[in-house]
Protein backbone atom coordinates (compact mmCIF):
# COMPACT_ATOMS: atom_id res chain seq x y z
CA UNK A 1 0.00 0.00 0.00
CA UNK A 2 1.42 3.18 -0.99
CA UNK A 3 2.41 5.59 1.98
CA UNK A 4 -0.09 8.24 1.04
CA UNK A 5 -2.82 5.45 1.60
CA UNK A 6 -2.26 4.07 5.18
CA UNK A 7 -4.74 6.69 6.66
CA UNK A 8 -7.96 8.09 4.94
CA UNK A 9 -8.31 10.00 8.29
CA UNK A 10 -7.21 13.14 6.59
CA UNK A 11 -9.50 13.12 3.08
CA UNK A 12 -12.61 11.83 5.32
CA UNK A 13 -12.22 14.45 7.82
CA UNK A 14 -12.84 17.20 4.89
CA UNK A 15 -15.78 14.64 3.98
CA UNK A 16 -17.41 14.86 7.19
CA UNK A 17 -16.58 18.67 6.92
CA UNK A 18 -18.23 19.37 4.22
CA UNK A 19 -21.38 17.07 5.25
CA UNK A 20 -22.09 18.78 8.16
CA UNK A 21 -21.58 22.78 6.83
CA UNK A 22 -23.86 21.88 4.48
CA UNK A 23 -26.44 19.95 7.03
CA UNK A 24 -26.32 23.11 8.69
CA UNK A 25 -27.83 25.35 5.63
CA UNK A 26 -30.26 22.14 4.82
CA UNK A 27 -31.50 21.17 8.06
CA UNK A 28 -30.88 23.75 10.95
CA UNK A 29 -31.76 26.64 9.08
CA UNK A 30 -35.03 25.17 7.20
CA UNK A 31 -37.23 26.68 10.31
CA UNK A 32 -35.57 29.96 9.68
CA UNK A 33 -35.93 30.02 5.94
CA UNK A 34 -39.48 28.61 5.86
CA UNK A 35 -41.04 31.06 8.53
CA UNK A 36 -39.15 33.84 6.57
CA UNK A 37 -41.33 32.51 4.11
CA UNK A 38 -44.79 33.01 6.46
CA UNK A 39 -45.08 28.97 6.99
CA UNK A 40 -46.90 28.14 10.32
CA UNK A 41 -44.72 25.81 12.68
CA UNK A 42 -47.25 22.61 11.91
CA UNK A 43 -46.50 24.05 8.30
CA UNK A 44 -42.67 23.81 8.67
CA UNK A 45 -42.98 20.24 10.76
CA UNK A 46 -44.96 18.86 8.09
CA UNK A 47 -42.60 19.82 5.14
CA UNK A 48 -39.44 18.48 7.30
CA UNK A 49 -41.57 15.29 8.48
CA UNK A 50 -41.79 14.65 4.48
CA UNK A 51 -38.36 15.40 4.04
CA UNK A 52 -37.16 13.12 6.82
CA UNK A 53 -40.01 10.21 5.31
CA UNK A 54 -37.86 10.37 1.63
CA UNK A 55 -34.60 10.50 3.22
CA UNK A 56 -35.35 7.45 5.11
CA UNK A 57 -36.64 5.27 2.52
CA UNK A 58 -33.80 6.61 -0.09
CA UNK A 59 -31.19 5.52 2.53
CA UNK A 60 -31.51 2.01 3.15
CA UNK A 61 -32.13 1.78 -0.72
CA UNK A 62 -28.84 3.64 -1.60
CA UNK A 63 -27.32 0.97 1.23
CA UNK A 64 -28.79 -2.20 0.17
CA UNK A 65 -27.24 -1.06 -3.52
CA UNK A 66 -23.90 -0.22 -2.24
CA UNK A 67 -23.88 -3.96 -0.23
CA UNK A 68 -25.18 -5.61 -3.38
CA UNK A 69 -22.99 -3.85 -5.97
CA UNK A 70 -19.83 -3.45 -4.91
CA UNK A 71 -18.15 -2.56 -7.69
CA UNK A 72 -20.22 0.50 -7.93
CA UNK A 73 -17.81 3.14 -7.05
CA UNK A 74 -19.00 4.53 -3.12
CA UNK A 75 -17.83 8.46 -4.16
CA UNK A 76 -20.45 8.18 -7.69
CA UNK A 77 -23.69 7.49 -5.80
CA UNK A 78 -23.53 11.25 -4.03
CA UNK A 79 -22.82 13.24 -7.27
CA UNK A 80 -25.74 12.78 -9.18
CA UNK A 81 -27.61 13.38 -5.17
CA UNK A 82 -25.78 16.64 -4.58
CA UNK A 83 -26.61 18.36 -8.20
CA UNK A 84 -30.44 17.63 -7.81
CA UNK A 85 -30.37 19.80 -4.59
CA UNK A 86 -28.18 22.39 -6.52
CA UNK A 87 -30.96 22.53 -8.87
CA UNK A 88 -33.64 22.61 -6.36
CA UNK A 89 -32.20 25.29 -4.90
CA UNK A 90 -31.71 27.06 -7.31
CA UNK A 91 -35.55 27.03 -8.41
CA UNK A 92 -36.62 27.64 -5.03
CA UNK A 93 -34.10 31.49 -5.20
CA UNK A 94 -35.80 32.29 -7.72
CA UNK A 95 -39.52 30.76 -7.16
CA UNK A 96 -39.84 29.94 -3.20
CA UNK A 97 -42.67 31.81 -1.44
CA UNK A 98 -45.62 30.71 0.88
CA UNK A 99 -47.00 28.10 -1.26
CA UNK A 100 -47.47 24.20 -1.88
CA UNK A 101 -44.13 24.16 -4.23
CA UNK A 102 -42.12 25.97 -2.15
CA UNK A 103 -42.77 23.42 0.77
CA UNK A 104 -42.23 20.17 -2.06
CA UNK A 105 -39.21 21.25 -3.04
CA UNK A 106 -37.60 21.93 0.52
CA UNK A 107 -38.85 18.65 1.32
CA UNK A 108 -37.05 16.80 -1.68
CA UNK A 109 -34.04 18.90 -1.05
CA UNK A 110 -33.60 17.29 3.11
CA UNK A 111 -34.55 14.05 1.91
CA UNK A 112 -31.96 13.76 -0.97
CA UNK A 113 -29.52 15.43 1.58
CA UNK A 114 -30.43 12.57 4.11
CA UNK A 115 -29.77 9.96 2.04
CA UNK A 116 -26.15 11.18 1.30
CA UNK A 117 -25.42 9.80 4.54
CA UNK A 118 -25.48 6.40 3.63
CA UNK A 119 -22.82 7.37 1.28
CA UNK A 120 -20.70 8.83 3.93
CA UNK A 121 -21.07 6.07 6.37
CA UNK A 122 -20.40 3.36 3.32
CA UNK A 123 -16.41 5.38 3.57
CA UNK A 124 -15.82 3.84 6.99
CA UNK A 125 -16.82 0.26 5.28
CA UNK A 126 -14.65 0.63 2.43
CA UNK A 127 -11.43 1.20 4.64
CA UNK A 128 -12.02 -1.49 6.88
CA UNK A 129 -12.62 -3.43 3.48
CA UNK A 130 -9.31 -1.78 2.68
CA UNK A 131 -7.16 -2.46 5.33
CA UNK A 132 -7.31 1.46 5.28
CA UNK A 133 -6.86 3.14 8.58
CA UNK A 134 -9.58 5.59 9.82
CA UNK A 135 -10.05 7.09 13.03
CA UNK A 136 -14.01 8.27 12.73
CA UNK A 137 -14.21 10.18 15.81
CA UNK A 138 -11.29 12.67 14.53
CA UNK A 139 -12.79 12.93 11.36
CA UNK A 140 -16.53 13.35 12.80
CA UNK A 141 -15.13 16.48 15.20
CA UNK A 142 -13.61 18.21 12.55
CA UNK A 143 -16.96 17.76 11.06
CA UNK A 144 -18.62 19.50 13.97
CA UNK A 145 -15.87 22.14 13.63
CA UNK A 146 -16.77 22.93 10.73
CA UNK A 147 -20.30 23.09 11.38
CA UNK A 148 -19.37 26.09 13.52
CA UNK A 149 -18.73 28.12 10.52
CA UNK A 150 -21.91 28.54 8.68
CA UNK A 151 -23.97 28.40 12.08
CA UNK A 152 -22.68 31.45 13.38
CA UNK A 153 -22.23 33.31 10.10
CA UNK A 154 -26.03 32.35 8.99
CA UNK A 155 -27.11 33.61 12.36
CA UNK A 156 -25.29 36.79 12.05
CA UNK A 157 -26.08 37.01 8.53
CA UNK A 158 -29.61 36.71 8.14
CA UNK A 159 -30.15 39.36 11.00
CA UNK A 160 -29.34 41.83 8.20
CA UNK A 161 -30.86 40.22 4.73
CA UNK A 162 -33.72 37.75 4.38
CA UNK A 163 -33.20 34.52 5.61
CA UNK A 164 -35.39 33.88 1.92
CA UNK A 165 -31.50 34.02 0.60
CA UNK A 166 -30.53 30.61 2.24
CA UNK A 167 -30.72 28.61 -0.75
CA UNK A 168 -27.94 30.56 -2.56
CA UNK A 169 -25.67 30.20 0.63
CA UNK A 170 -26.95 25.82 -0.13
CA UNK A 171 -25.81 26.02 -3.72
CA UNK A 172 -22.26 26.92 -2.67
CA UNK A 173 -21.69 24.55 0.07
CA UNK A 174 -22.74 21.69 -1.65
CA UNK A 175 -20.58 22.94 -4.60
CA UNK A 176 -17.74 22.47 -2.26
CA UNK A 177 -19.08 19.13 -0.77
CA UNK A 178 -19.02 17.97 -4.16
CA UNK A 179 -15.62 18.82 -5.04
CA UNK A 180 -14.25 17.00 -1.58
CA UNK A 181 -16.45 13.80 -2.29
CA UNK A 182 -15.24 13.49 -5.48
CA UNK A 183 -11.25 13.85 -4.02
CA UNK A 184 -12.20 11.46 -1.71
CA UNK A 185 -13.32 8.42 -4.21
CA UNK A 186 -10.10 8.75 -5.92
CA UNK A 187 -8.78 7.32 -2.78
CA UNK A 188 -10.18 3.81 -3.21
CA UNK A 189 -9.39 3.56 -7.16
CA UNK A 190 -8.05 0.10 -7.46
CA UNK A 191 -8.98 -1.09 -3.67
CA UNK A 192 -11.05 -3.88 -3.19
CA UNK A 193 -14.72 -3.31 -1.10
CA UNK A 194 -15.82 -5.82 1.65
CA UNK A 195 -18.18 -7.73 -0.81
CA UNK A 196 -15.28 -8.53 -3.11
CA UNK A 197 -13.38 -10.56 -0.29
CA UNK A 198 -13.41 -14.04 -0.57
CA UNK A 199 -14.26 -14.60 2.77
CA UNK A 200 -17.13 -12.11 2.86
CA UNK A 201 -19.24 -13.38 -0.46
CA UNK A 202 -22.67 -13.70 1.08
CA UNK A 203 -26.06 -12.37 -0.15
CA UNK A 204 -26.76 -9.18 1.49
CA UNK A 205 -29.96 -9.83 3.92
CA UNK A 206 -33.37 -7.94 2.75
CA UNK A 207 -34.82 -5.38 5.04
CA UNK A 208 -37.53 -8.04 6.72
CA UNK A 209 -34.60 -10.71 6.87
CA UNK A 210 -31.73 -8.16 8.70
CA UNK A 211 -35.02 -7.26 11.00
CA UNK A 212 -35.41 -10.94 11.80
CA UNK A 213 -31.62 -11.62 11.87
CA UNK A 214 -31.11 -9.00 14.50
CA UNK A 215 -33.56 -9.18 16.74
CA UNK A 216 -31.71 -7.25 20.24
CA UNK A 217 -30.09 -4.77 17.20
CA UNK A 218 -33.82 -4.27 15.90
CA UNK A 219 -34.70 -2.83 19.39
CA UNK A 220 -31.90 -0.77 20.01
CA UNK A 221 -33.06 0.80 16.09
CA UNK A 222 -36.68 1.09 17.66
CA UNK A 223 -35.22 2.75 21.08
CA UNK A 224 -33.12 5.10 18.43
CA UNK A 225 -36.66 6.45 16.91
CA UNK A 226 -37.98 7.17 20.32
CA UNK A 227 -34.56 8.57 21.58
CA UNK A 228 -34.07 10.76 19.04
CA UNK A 229 -38.33 12.84 19.74
CA UNK A 230 -37.12 15.16 21.86
CA UNK A 231 -34.30 15.93 20.17
CA UNK A 232 -35.61 16.97 17.20
CA UNK A 233 -38.49 18.82 19.12
CA UNK A 234 -35.63 20.91 20.25
CA UNK A 235 -33.50 20.80 17.15
CA UNK A 236 -35.58 21.00 14.33
CA UNK A 237 -37.73 24.08 16.22
CA UNK A 238 -35.11 25.88 17.83
CA UNK A 239 -35.89 29.19 17.00
CA UNK A 240 -38.69 28.72 18.50
CA UNK A 241 -36.97 27.54 21.96
CA UNK A 242 -34.41 30.43 21.67
CA UNK A 243 -36.94 33.42 20.57
CA UNK A 244 -39.19 32.33 23.83
CA UNK A 245 -35.94 32.92 26.03
CA UNK A 246 -35.41 36.52 23.98
CA UNK A 247 -33.22 35.52 21.42
CA UNK A 248 -32.91 35.82 17.46
CA UNK A 249 -31.42 34.02 14.50
CA UNK A 250 -27.65 35.69 15.72
CA UNK A 251 -28.06 34.04 19.44
CA UNK A 252 -29.55 30.56 17.62
CA UNK A 253 -26.36 30.66 15.64
CA UNK A 254 -24.23 30.79 18.20
CA UNK A 255 -25.61 28.74 19.87
CA UNK A 256 -25.35 25.96 17.55
CA UNK A 257 -21.95 26.88 17.03
CA UNK A 258 -21.11 26.28 20.52
CA UNK A 259 -22.72 23.15 20.72
CA UNK A 260 -21.04 22.01 18.07
CA UNK A 261 -17.86 23.13 19.78
CA UNK A 262 -18.58 21.06 22.60
CA UNK A 263 -19.21 18.37 20.23
CA UNK A 264 -15.07 18.29 19.34
CA UNK A 265 -13.02 17.32 22.45
CA UNK A 266 -15.83 14.07 22.70
CA UNK A 267 -14.88 12.94 19.61
CA UNK A 268 -11.37 13.89 19.21
CA UNK A 269 -10.97 11.83 22.42
CA UNK A 270 -13.40 8.68 21.83
CA UNK A 271 -10.49 6.36 20.78
CA UNK A 272 -8.91 7.12 24.01
CA UNK A 273 -12.52 6.64 26.23
CA UNK A 274 -12.16 3.17 24.00
CA UNK A 275 -9.66 2.30 25.87
CA UNK A 276 -10.83 3.09 29.60
CA UNK A 277 -14.45 1.93 29.11
CA UNK A 278 -16.21 -0.84 27.13
CA UNK A 279 -18.16 0.62 24.01
CA UNK A 280 -21.39 -0.67 25.10
CA UNK A 281 -20.90 1.63 28.20
CA UNK A 282 -19.72 4.65 26.34
CA UNK A 283 -23.03 4.04 24.30
CA UNK A 284 -25.10 3.65 27.15
CA UNK A 285 -23.60 6.91 28.90
CA UNK A 286 -24.79 9.20 25.54
CA UNK A 287 -28.31 7.98 25.48
CA UNK A 288 -28.74 9.11 29.18
CA UNK A 289 -26.80 12.33 28.50
CA UNK A 290 -29.37 12.96 25.41
CA UNK A 291 -32.05 12.46 27.67
CA UNK A 292 -30.99 14.93 30.19
CA UNK A 293 -30.21 17.84 27.54
CA UNK A 294 -33.70 17.60 26.51
CA UNK A 295 -35.31 18.08 30.17
CA UNK A 296 -32.68 20.71 30.82
CA UNK A 297 -33.65 23.04 27.99
CA UNK A 298 -37.49 22.77 28.92
CA UNK A 299 -36.70 23.54 32.11
CA UNK A 300 -33.92 27.03 31.60
CA UNK A 301 -35.30 30.40 31.76
CA UNK A 302 -32.83 32.26 29.94
CA UNK A 303 -30.38 31.90 27.27
CA UNK A 304 -27.33 31.76 29.60
CA UNK A 305 -29.18 28.57 30.98
CA UNK A 306 -29.84 27.31 27.52
CA UNK A 307 -26.13 27.65 26.45
CA UNK A 308 -25.11 25.58 29.93
CA UNK A 309 -27.52 22.77 29.01
CA UNK A 310 -25.01 22.48 25.49
CA UNK A 311 -22.71 20.78 27.95
CA UNK A 312 -24.33 17.98 27.68
CA UNK A 313 -24.03 17.61 23.77
CA UNK A 314 -20.38 16.09 24.43
CA UNK A 315 -21.55 13.51 26.73
CA UNK A 316 -24.32 12.89 24.52
CA UNK A 317 -24.75 13.29 21.03
CA UNK A 318 -20.91 13.58 20.53
CA UNK A 319 -20.33 10.30 22.13
CA UNK A 320 -23.17 8.52 20.34
CA UNK A 321 -22.40 9.72 16.98
CA UNK A 322 -18.85 8.59 17.75
CA UNK A 323 -19.66 5.23 19.52
CA UNK A 324 -22.85 3.92 17.27
CA UNK A 325 -20.97 3.68 13.72
CA UNK A 326 -18.28 1.74 15.76
CA UNK A 327 -20.70 -0.52 17.76
CA UNK A 328 -22.70 -0.90 14.11
CA UNK A 329 -19.30 -2.28 12.52
CA UNK A 330 -18.79 -4.88 15.90
CA UNK A 331 -22.44 -6.53 15.91
CA UNK A 332 -23.64 -6.60 12.32
CA UNK A 333 -22.22 -8.53 9.86
CA UNK A 334 -20.33 -6.92 6.79
CA UNK A 335 -22.80 -8.57 4.24
CA UNK A 336 -25.25 -6.13 6.10
CA UNK A 337 -23.07 -3.73 7.27
CA UNK A 338 -24.04 -0.47 4.94
CA UNK A 339 -27.53 -1.50 5.71
CA UNK A 340 -27.01 -1.03 9.53
CA UNK A 341 -25.47 1.77 9.56
CA UNK A 342 -27.58 3.06 7.57
CA UNK A 343 -30.96 1.94 9.21
CA UNK A 344 -29.80 4.23 12.65
CA UNK A 345 -29.80 7.28 10.48
CA UNK A 346 -33.01 6.71 9.32
CA UNK A 347 -34.44 5.46 12.35
CA UNK A 348 -32.68 8.57 13.97
CA UNK A 349 -34.88 10.61 10.85
CA UNK A 350 -38.03 9.22 11.62
CA UNK A 351 -37.91 10.26 15.03
CA UNK A 352 -37.72 13.38 13.41
CA UNK A 353 -40.67 12.96 11.22
CA UNK A 354 -42.88 12.19 14.15
CA UNK A 355 -41.40 15.15 16.30
CA UNK A 356 -41.96 17.26 12.75
CA UNK A 357 -45.61 16.38 12.89
CA UNK A 358 -46.61 16.38 16.23
CA UNK A 359 -43.98 18.64 17.93
CA UNK A 360 -45.04 21.31 14.93
CA UNK A 361 -48.66 21.18 16.34
CA UNK A 362 -47.28 21.64 20.16
CA UNK A 363 -45.61 24.69 19.40
CA UNK A 364 -48.75 26.05 17.63
CA UNK A 365 -50.86 25.14 20.75
CA UNK A 366 -49.16 25.32 23.31
CA UNK A 367 -45.98 26.67 24.86
CA UNK A 368 -42.21 26.09 24.04
CA UNK A 369 -41.72 24.87 27.61
CA UNK A 370 -44.80 21.82 27.53
CA UNK A 371 -43.44 21.20 24.47
CA UNK A 372 -40.27 20.16 25.40
CA UNK A 373 -41.22 17.94 28.48
CA UNK A 374 -43.23 15.97 26.16
CA UNK A 375 -40.34 15.38 24.29
CA UNK A 376 -38.39 14.58 26.54
CA UNK A 377 -41.13 12.24 28.46
CA UNK A 378 -40.79 10.28 24.47
CA UNK A 379 -36.68 10.13 24.86
CA UNK A 380 -36.66 8.94 28.04
CA UNK A 381 -38.52 5.90 27.05
CA UNK A 382 -36.47 5.43 23.81
CA UNK A 383 -33.52 5.68 25.98
CA UNK A 384 -34.17 3.00 28.40
CA UNK A 385 -35.39 0.88 25.10
CA UNK A 386 -31.73 1.80 23.41
CA UNK A 387 -30.06 0.05 26.93
CA UNK A 388 -32.12 -3.21 26.66
CA UNK A 389 -30.97 -3.15 23.09
CA UNK A 390 -27.30 -2.67 23.97
CA UNK A 391 -25.04 -5.74 23.74
CA UNK A 392 -21.98 -5.71 25.54
CA UNK A 393 -19.03 -5.34 23.47
CA UNK A 394 -15.61 -4.34 24.31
Amino acid sequence: MDQNRKSFTPTYSLVQATYWMTACAVLSYTAVYLQALSFSNFALGVITAAGRVLGSLLGPVIASYLDSHPRFPTAKMNTPLLFLQIILFAILQFTGSGNLITAVLVALVIGLFISTNSVVLRFCGDCAASGIDLNFGIARGVGSFAYIIPSVLLGIVFKYIPATYLPVFGILLLVVQIVVNGYAGRFFVGQRSISMNPENEQKSSSLLQFFREEPVFTRLLFGIMLLFFGYYTYATFLINVVRNLGGDTSGMGFLSGVSAAIEIPFMFAFARFRKKWHLSSILTLSVIAISLKILASALVTNMTGLYVSQLLQGPGYALFAAAIVVYVSKVIPAKNLAKGQSLVYTMEMASGVLAGLIAGKLYDTTSVKITLLAGFAVTAAGAALCVSGIKKVR
